[in-house]
């Protein structure tokens, strides 16, 4: 940026905090000697640094807790040249105007900001300190325990889904995925590193002195008044052990339906569904795609109902008031398939299965729902035509499959832009996107197949069409006029 005649020295004499021989050695120095001068010779306090820094234009007081850097912009100018010049790139919206984290706003930025494409720029000013922390790690005097609070509350306040622990050569590095997008947060020395994966492994209730295989655990955290599930796992790698952290929103009191932003023929749909008897209920997707939310946002509405329900799950993702849930342990023997043989003995409403991840689970969740029981399961698959794929590439028999179903679900979702600027505003964090909606395909099965069209995979679309399948690519206009 062109600071013009801005000129420091007279700036400092207003504040009159210098002897005259201090003065008279700031006089040879440029404006951003100067503030290297009073920040690292001086010893200017922190409220002196952020109220002189911060008295020129286009120069705000940054807050760690919400630094976010733009992790194109900072592949833009490297890792490596942004601690080289002790800076960090946050945004840059349509009309060139960047967002950009330092310590010293005169320092000199041409090149990067060449590189960067900046018209403009909006300096957020960090202290020494802080800087330090956000290029190398470095806690300084913060706890681990303060550090994971901190994280945890900065994720929740962004909504983000996931934190991952990654094991480097010299630490660690702390990554949030917000919006499916991975951002790097922070990264720590070795010796804090060690410091996190005790404390996470001890909250999580996993074995502290087991490194050499991957395990599950869950922990809570508080914020503001509220509880979060945090499904956690680990997993060995080449410099340690990696971590990952899955934030459940809303589901300690559950989450209805209706809040789920669902389009209006989709709600209608499960509104249709919910009121169900029998038969086998699948709620496909990928990872991340959601399913998890709406299947817990089926057992709020059902649990309302009186139903009894009982969950299999691996593990047990958020604990729900009134519903008998279970985990899985194989190590005793009690895998997927013996707790679902059990719990067909325990004369449930409703049974929901995690996930359907082999053929022997197939089998047996619609053999349950053959012999009557309402079972929920959630599934990989894109669409309603590739779960009959999936289903008969695990040797189901698709006589029977097509007897017990009676809806499937598949979803995925998809950003929704700001709806309050173009390009990217305070309001959506300089992303342009303000959040992500569900785009859901379905097909009810209440009216039984024509023949053999079930498994005649040349006649399924046609049956499909017939039986009245609602297509994602119908749902996203109804999504778009939401």
């Amino acid at each position: 940026m062109n600071w013009g005649e801005t000129c420091c020295i007279e700036r400092i004499r207003s504040f009159d905090k210098l002897a005259a021989h201090q003065l008279a050695q700031l006089d040879r120095l440029s404006n951003e000697e100067i503030v290297e001068c009073i920040a690292h010779r001086f010893f200017w306090n922190e409220r002196e640094l952020v109220q002189f820094c911060c008295s020129f234009a286009s120069v705000f007081r940054g807050s760690i807790d919400s630094m976010l850097p733009d992790p194109d912009l900072v592949r833009l100018n490297t890792w490596d040249m942004c601690c080289t010049q002790r800076m960090l790139p946050l945004y840059r919206n349509s009309e060139g105007l960047l967002g950009l984290a330092t310590d010293n706003p005169f320092r000199d930025y041409s090149d990067s900001l060449d590189a960067l494409q900046a018209q403009s720029v909006a300096y957020q000013y960090m202290l020494p300190v802080e800087m330090d922390q956000l290029l190398r790690g470095d806690l300084g005097n913060e706890t681990t325990d303060s550090l994971l609070e901190r994280l945890f509350k900065d994720a929740i306040q962004k909504r983000v889904s996931d934190v991952h622990f990654s094991a480097t050569q010299f630490g660690m590095d702390i990554s949030i995925r917000v919006m499916s997008d991975m951002h790097l947060y922070q990264s720590i020395s070795i010796r804090e590193a060690n410091h996190v994966i005790r404390h996470i492994k001890f909250q999580s209730d996993m074995d502290i002195s087991e490194a050499s295989r991957p395990q599950d655990g869950s922990l809570t955290v508080s914020f503001n008044g509220h509880s979060y599930s945090v499904r956690v796992s680990s997993y060995p790698s080449v410099f340690g052990e990696d971590f990952v952290c899955r934030i459940f929103y809303n589901y300690t009191n559950g989450m209805a339906l209706d809040r789920l932003r669902f389009s209006e023929p989709v709600r209608q749909a499960f509104d249709q569904m919910i009121q169900q008897e029998s038969g086998l209920i699948l709620i496909n997707g990928a990872t991340g795609a959601g399913k998890t939310t709406t299947i817990y946002a089926c057992l709020k509405k059902w649990g309302e109902m009186g139903k009894q329900i009982v969950t299999i799950e691996d593990p047990v993702e958020v604990v729900l008031s009134g519903i008998r849930q279970t985990s899985v342990n194989p190590s005793v023997g009690f895998d997927m398939a013996a707790a679902l043989r059990a719990v067909m003995r325990q004369d449930p409403d409703i049974i929901v299965v995690g996930e359907i991840r082999d053929p022997t689970i197939a089998d047996l969740v619609v053999q349950a729902a053959y012999s009557g029981h309402l079972v929920i399961a959630s599934f990989h698959a894109g669409s309603v035509q590739d779960t009959f794929f999936r289903m008969a590439s695990f040797g189901v028999d698709m006589a029977l499959f097509t007897t017990a179903l009676s809806w499937i679900f598949c979803q995925k979702l998809e950003r929704r832009p700001c709806q309050r600027c173009t390009s990217g505003c305070q309001f959506c964090n300089w992303t342009g996107i303000a959040g992500r909606v569900p785009i859901v395909e379905y097909c009810s099965f209440e009216h039984s197949f024509s023949g053999d069209s079930a498994y005649d995979f040349d006649y399924l679309p046609t049956e499909l069409d017939r039986l009245g399948i609602y297509r994602m690519s119908d749902d996203q206009a109804h999504v778009l006029d939401y």
